[in-house]
């Protein structure tokens, strides 16, 4: 998932462009001041920065050079009202990467959304399940999802679960709350288990827990585990509820972009 920081203190400005680029399934940080921005691309790490020239405490060309020495990697896209060629000339010199106009036009960023990024939005999802036909229903379903390239690891048990989330990092984990053989005494043999681990571990990726059905008392119990999302895997099979539960997965995944992993 692409990480995007926005450096604007126009508001309406900034709720276009995120609006835009959550779409495609990014994961979005803004500042209105140059002193957040960078403290920003040091922390986020970002892919692409959108960058206005104007700032109530600096200028954007002043800020631009420290941005590409502070995280290289980045592209600095430049939002700028001027015309001028040459000052288009030195700006590219400085190392922008390209421009996007101002005031932002909600077609026109679309387009330059577009342009950067491309047409298809990533997700990394690792499915923590042990029913190998579920987990294979599920991943041609994810394929055929229009909107979003879905990247799918799939975890068998416990164990194999907590080192592919400590090692792939996904942004999402879909934790099979059932996951557990009877008479199975390896660690990690159930989901409540490998969730209090992934805890233990200081994992910030949102769990998304999946049960054979769901009552009252079970979800009671999960709750106080600080497990709240939780579906029932016979409900997820319709049409219906299977695009609600995507829908639900990508905010999930936007949603924990508001806190930085590196």
């Amino acid at each position: 998932m692409k990480r995007i920081v926005i450096i604007d203190d126009e508001l309406d400005s900034l709720q276009v462009m995120r609006d835009v680029l959550e779409e495609y399934a990014c994961r979005v940080y803004t500042a209105t001041t140059g002193k957040q921005g960078l403290k920003l691309v040091e922390e986020a790490q970002p892919d692409l920065v959108f960058l206005d020239l104007r700032l109530p405490d600096t200028d954007g060309e002043e800020l631009l050079p420290k941005i590409k020495a502070k995280y290289p990697q980045a592209k600095v896209v430049i939002g700028t009202a001027y015309g001028d060629q040459a000052k288009r000339e030195a700006l590219l010199s400085g190392g922008a990467d390209g421009f996007f106009d101002k005031p932002v036009d909600l077609n026109a960023f679309e387009k330059k959304a577009h342009e950067l990024i491309g047409p298809l939005s990533e997700i990394n999802l690792l499915m923590i399940d042990d029913e190998p036909e579920f987990c294979q229903t599920f991943k041609d379903i994810l394929e055929n999802e229009p909107r979003t390239q879905w990247r799918v690891s799939v975890a068998p048990n416990g164990v194999e679960g907590v080192h592919q989330a400590e090692t792939l990092m996904p942004d999402l984990i879909l934790l099979d709350i059932s996951l557990n053989l009877e008479g199975d005494v390896r660690p990690l043999s159930t989901g409540l288990e490998v969730y209090r681990e992934l805890k233990r571990r200081g994992s910030q990726i949102p769990v998304i827990v999946l049960a054979p059905f769901i009552d009252s008392s079970n979800a009671d119990d999960l709750n106080k585990e600080g497990l709240g999302t939780i579906y029932s895997k016979s409900d997820l099979m319709g049409l219906e509820n299977m695009t609600h539960f995507l829908n639900v997965l990508k905010r999930i995944a936007l949603r924990s972009g508001q806190s930085i992993r590196k």
